[in-house]
């Protein structure tokens, strides 16, 4: 496998970046509607002043809030209140000075329906059993298939969206079992059918950076590169959970998320070297404690989930800036009871869902990792699954 440097130009995880401003940030938008309410305000109140002055029978300013109400309530007809109460509100309403739409919604939470399919992966599998272990961490859909990385294996699944149990159809590529540090994976359909795998980090000099692993259609391996960005020591074990590749105007762009930030590092491909453009981060409403991955459509729908909140996040990212439309919508997976029975008892059981990829604009699939242990028992149920979800519409 050939290892080739990313870019000679490095970015830290620690702020070393500029990045723009969060989404859900307080900010005033300024515009020539705000101008004129202000240049009306100040006309008004000279007009008042002046009033007031030429009936106290003084030259000096009085901008008493007392007196200025008092003549407002006084010398004022009905009609004339309502008028220029009337024009004051019309202006506020018309006018700049106002939050960003998307600063204070909340992120509404519902929970989704049962899987349609679902599914262990030695189930799945011909030759394999339940002492057999399937570490998932990234699933991707691509060419009618499910494609599934392990963190405990080398070898790459191609699962058949039937989750037949059992069928020939699902398969394993060339590899051994031994950990494979996989952390996410995409595809890049623009001609070249490659894939692109994303690991934990690793030391890199006196730093620590992911790589990006590149294969053709067939899983041969094609290069490594270190990625453009670099994590302080102390988020050693925090690197690039997902990934997701799309296109804008021509350009290759791979999304990486950072498990502990939720911020989104966007590379650029020029030529053969992908290079840090910029980054942005996930709102900050959702409830998500930890990010698992990540995943885009061609419509610009966006889905990331969390291992540690169970929890799957949709939103829309703009076409043409690395931001988020609004705050987005916010999924409990299922909850059940002790025996894994969704709908009958409000236990987490999908504690260690790993990866996501859309189907559909409104149907996803999801891979759940192998339980750690100190994990509840009921979560053994729905570890080292591939589910079938089907969004709300």
């Amino acid at each position: 496998m050939q290892n080739n440097a990313l870019s000679s130009q490095r970015y830290r995880g620690d702020g070393f970046e500029s990045s723009p401003p969060e989404v859900g940030t307080k900010k005033v938008i300024i515009d020539g509607n705000l101008f004129l309410f202000f240049i009306g305000y100040v006309l008004l109140c000279i007009h008042f002043i002046t009033r007031i002055n030429l009936h106290q029978k003084t030259t000096k300013p009085i901008l008493s809030l007392s007196l200025f109400y008092n003549y407002f309530v006084i010398q004022f007809s009905a009609m004339q209140k309502i008028y220029v109460l009337v024009i004051l509100y019309c202006c506020f309403l018309g006018s700049g000075c106002r939050k960003d739409k998307t600063s204070d919604q909340p992120t509404a939470v519902s929970q989704l329906s049962a899987p349609i399919h679902e599914a262990k992966f030695y189930q799945l599998i011909p030759g394999y059993t339940n002492a057999d272990k399937f570490e998932a961490s990234g699933v991707k859909y691509a060419n009618g298939n499910f494609y599934v990385i392990f963190d405990n294996m080398t070898k790459i699944a191609t699962i058949n969206p039937s989750l037949s149990v059992g069928s020939s159809s699902h398969t394993l590529s060339a590899g051994t079992i031994t950990n494979s540090n996989f952390e996410a994976i995409t595809y890049d359909n623009n001609g070249t059918t490659h894939f692109f795998i994303s690991d934990e980090n690793e030391l890199h000099g006196s730093i620590y950076s992911p790589k990006i692993l590149q294969y053709d259609a067939n899983f041969g391996s094609l290069n490594s590169q270190w990625a453009p960005y670099d994590f302080p020591e102390t988020d050693k074990n925090k690197g690039f959970e997902g990934l997701t590749w799309l296109q804008r105007s021509g350009n290759d762009y791979m999304l990486a998320l950072c498990e502990g930030s939720g911020k989104i590092i966007v590379m650029k491909k020029n030529g053969a070297v992908w290079s840090f453009l910029t980054s942005f981060m996930m709102p900050s409403n959702t409830g998500m404690t930890d990010f698992s991955d990540i995943d885009i459509t061609t419509s610009g729908r966006v889905a990331v989930t969390s291992q540690e909140s169970s929890k799957l996040w949709i939103g829309q990212i703009q076409p043409t800036a690395w931001a988020f439309v609004d705050t987005g919508v916010v999924y409990n997976f299922p909850t059940g009871d002790d025996n894994g029975n969704i709908g009958k008892g409000t236990n987490i059981l999908y504690g260690n869902v790993e990866g996501v990829s859309f189907i559909t604009d409104t149907q996803i699939v999801v891979c759940s990792d192998k339980m750690s242990n100190g994990q509840p028992s009921y979560q053994q149920y729905k570890e080292q699954t591939i589910s079938i979800f089907n969004l709300p519409k």
